[in-house]
C-alpha cells in the first residue's frame, strides 16, 4: 500500500545541496573559480509485488490448469473447442496487459511473458489435438472414408520413427 506515516515519507524522499567548484578564466584572461550549486534528489520507490501476483501470475496459473480440463471433457461436448479458444484469447489479453504494464525501455523480455507465450503454444497444440480427437470420435470407422494421403504419411511413417526411437 502507500506510506501512511509522514516520518516514513521523509526516509523515502531525500534532497541535499552540494557545491561544485570549477576553475576557468574571465574575459580578460584572469583565473576565476566559479561555484555552482547542485541539488540532488533521491527518491526510493517500492513496488508492491502482490499486485503483479494478483493481476498476472494467479490468472496464468488458473488458465494453465483450465487447459487440462479441455482433455477431460467428453468428445461429444461441443464446448471442447470453444473452451480451448477462450483460454487462448484470455492468455492473449493477459499478454497485452503485461505489455501495457512493463516499461517500454526494458531491454529484456520478462520471464512471465515467455511463460505466457509458451502457454499460448501449449493451448494451440492442445486445441489441435482436441480437434483430431473429436474428428476421430465422430469418424469412428462407420464412414469408411479413405485416409488423406498426407495424414497417412504423417501418422504412419513419421510417428512410427518416433515410437521406435
Amino acid at each position: 500500500a502507500g506510506i501512511a506515516d509522514p516520518d516514513q515519507r521523509v526516509l523515502q524522499i531525500r534532497s541535499w545541496v552540494r557545491y561544485r567548484n570549477e576553475s576557468g578564466h574571465d574575459a580578460e584572461g584572469n583565473p576565476v573559480i566559479r561555484r555552482y550549486r547542485l541539488l540532488d534528489y533521491r527518491i526510493r520507490i517500492m513496488r508492491n509485488p502482490s499486485f503483479y501476483v494478483a493481476i498476472l501470475v494467479v490468472p496464468c496459473i488458473l488458465l494453465s490448469c483450465l487447459t487440462l480440463v479441455v482433455f477431460c471433457l467428453p468428445p461429444e461436448a461441443p464446448a471442447k473447442m470453444l473452451l480451448g479458444m477462450s483460454i487462448f484469447v484470455a492468455f492473449f489479453i493477459l499478454l497485452l496487459l503485461l505489455a501495457e504494464l512493463i516499461p517500454s525501455a526494458v531491454e529484456a523480455f520478462p520471464l512471465i511473458g515467455c511463460y505466457y507465450c509458451v502457454n499460448m503454444v501449449m493451448i494451440t497444440v492442445s486445441t489441435f489435438l482436441v480437434s483430431i480427437i473429436v474428428n476421430l470420435h465422430f469418424n469412428n470407422g462407420d464412414s469408411r472414408q479413405p485416409m488423406h494421403p498426407m495424414l497417412k504419411k504423417v501418422g504412419c511413417c513419421m510417428l512410427l520413427t518416433v515410437v521406435r526411437a
